[in-house]
Parts: C-alpha cells; structure tokens; sequence
C-alpha cells in the first residue's frame, strides 16, 4: 500500500515539473499556458459602420459656367448634430468670385460701349437730317425753276426739268438712307441692351451661386455622410 501511494506521489510531482517546464518554456505561445483566472479575449474586426437612420446632403446645382470640380474648404464634423439652417460643407468660391468679378468688368465695358453707340447714333441721325434738309431746299429750289422756265425755251425747260429730276433723286435717296439708318440703329441698340441684360443677369447668378457654395442643413439630425 505504500509502494502504492509512493508512486501516486512521484507520478504527481512528475506532472507539476512537466506543467511548470511547459510554461517557462522557449515556446510563449499562451495555447500552451495554464492560467488560473477568468478567460480574456480580444477580437479586431474591419470594415466602416453604417448608420441605422443617415441622411446625404446634396450640393445645389449653381451651373456649367464656374467650372465641375469644385473643392471643399470646409466640411462639419463627423457625426455632429446639427440644426436647420447650420452650415454642414463650405464650397471654395474661387472659381464663382472669378467669373464674377470678369462679368462685372465686362458689364462696364458693353455699358461704355452702348452709351457711344447711342451718342454716335444721335450724331449721324442729325447729320442726315440736315443733310435732308439741305436736299429739301435744293429740291424745292428746283422746283421753282421748273415753274419760272415753263415759258422759256424747251432747251432750257429740258435742262430745269433734268436739274429737278436729280434733286428729286437725291431727296428720295436721302430720305430712303434717314429709314434705312433707324431700322440698322434699332437693331443695334437692341443688340447691345441684350448683351448688357445678359451679362447683368450673368452677374446676378453669379451672386446666387455664392450663396450656395455654402451648403446648409434642411433637417435637424445627426451627420454621418455627406454627399457633395
């Protein structure tokens, strides 16, 4: 019996030398470690969370005329509540406040350039109304002489009756040119109010599409992506 117990006693100190030389082994791999104490595991896992109520914020369409690639200056915060109205992304107006301030130039010059047109319209409207005027006297003057030559001879009445055949010619020709110069001046006055009207309302979309630039919230939520 104890020859028994003897070797029940050296089999158990043999197994706590083979467990404890297990555990100051080379090998520090934890599988092979016998700890005393309550399991910990940690476990790592990838991917991107999505959230269970997200709403995207689109950037308005302010046009072709400022360009497609636009950069963000400003953006809020991740997941940061907002209220309605906050500003959630800010555009980089570049781009807008150049086209902008070209239009605006630009504007001054067609401004410029109608206001001489007009003056030079004026101007060749009064030279061809003296110029009518004159013509009218010759005309009339003409016509005198036709009347005073009608008892002289016929060489004489051919020659008065040639001379207001040319003034007559001449009056309706200037007459002709006096309709003919206000339909072309009609015309260009219109063209060049047209190109004033657009560019002023190339300047005023230019000014609402700097306030888009700045893209504001319509909800009060919380943020989790923005869609510019």
């Amino acid at each position: 019996m104890k020859t028994r117990n003897r070797l029940l006693s050296a089999s158990y100190w043999i197994c706590i030398i083979f467990l404890v030389h297990a555990c100051k082994s080379e090998d520090k791999n934890p599988a092979y470690c016998i700890q005393q104490g309550d399991f910990k595991a940690t476990l790592t896992e990838t991917g991107e969370l999505l959230a269970v109520n997200a709403r995207s914020v689109l950037m308005p369409y302010i046009g072709w005329k400022y360009g497609w690639q636009f950069k963000i200056t400003g953006l809020a915060e991740h997941g940061s509540e907002v209220h309605v109205g906050d500003s959630v992304a800010q555009v980089d107006p570049a781009n807008v406040q150049k086209f902008l301030l070209e239009q605006e130039n630009l504007l001054e010059v067609e401004k410029a350039n109608l206001t001489k047109l007009l003056v030079e319209q004026t101007n060749k409207s009064h030279e061809l109304e003296a110029r009518l005027r004159e013509v009218q006297a010759d005309y009339n003057l003409k016509k005198l002489e036709l009347e005073r030559y009608q008892f002289e001879s016929e060489r004489k009445q051919e020659i008065k009756e040639l001379e207001f055949s040319q003034a007559k010619v001449h009056m309706n020709r200037i007459t002709r040119s006096i309709e003919l110069e206000k339909v072309i001046a009609l015309n260009s006055r219109k063209i060049q109010e047209i190109k004033v009207a657009q560019i002023d309302s190339n300047i005023k979309q230019a000014r609402d599409a700097l306030g888009k630039l700045t893209v504001l919230s319509p909800l009060a939520v919380s943020y989790t992506h923005l869609t510019l």
